[in-house]
């Protein structure tokens, strides 16, 4: 069993990064763990993340331990390159790649597959449905707001939520042409 864990668009150059990777490749998993954290080089702290995090996938994903993973292969590609431009002599520019990197580390197991846990497959959710929230709680058609004394009661359409709000604008004009409250509020201002 092959466990993967990628890094991409690394900005240090493949080159610095294959040196430190040539340095820990025939190392145990625990050996090239603790080189990697006492090394000066700049490149050892992205490969120390690669490698912790194929081994959190090992242990999250297939339930396997450290002390059964070894490092199977530790690939360094390149990766797209930024150009730029540096000023020299008599107005000539030069270009300058700035090179990135992408570093692939698969771990492999020592002891049998038989031992490993397989991946759980997902189980699918449960939807519930707006219809069946409707079905399950009747609603009532109209219900009256609560209004101050001496106003009339404002008829509020329940059934008139979601797509259908935007003609709740018809409710008001209605209720502008019989009078009451909202014919004051909606009245035209002399100017």
């Amino acid at each position: 069993m092959e466990i993967r864990a990628v890094a991409k668009y690394i900005r240090i150059s493949p080159k610095k990064i294959r040196l430190v990777a040539d340095l820990i490749r025939d190392m145990s998993l625990n050996k090239a763990i603790e080189t990697l954290s006492f090394l000066p080089h700049r490149a050892a702290r992205p490969l120390l993340k690669v490698i912790n995090s194929a081994i959190a996938n090992a242990e999250n994903n297939f339930g396997l331990k450290k002390e059964y993973l070894q490092i199977k292969s530790l690939i360094v590609n390149q990766g797209p390159a930024l150009k730029r431009w540096t000023p020299k002599a008599r107005g000539v520019a030069t270009p300058i790649k700035r090179r990135s990197s992408h570093i692939t580390v698969i771990l492999a197991t020592t002891k049998d597959d038989k031992s490993i846990k397989k991946p759980e497959e997902k189980k699918e959710k449960r939807r519930v449905t707006k219809l069946t929230d409707q079905i399950a709680q009747p609603v009532p058609t109209q219900k009256i707001k609560e209004t101050r004394l001496g106003e009339k009661p404002e008829v509020f359409d329940r059934t008139r939520l979601g797509s259908d709000r935007h003609k709740q604008h018809l409710d008001k004009v209605r209720l502008k042409e019989k009078g009451g409250s909202l014919k004051k509020v909606f009245r035209r201002k002399a100017i």
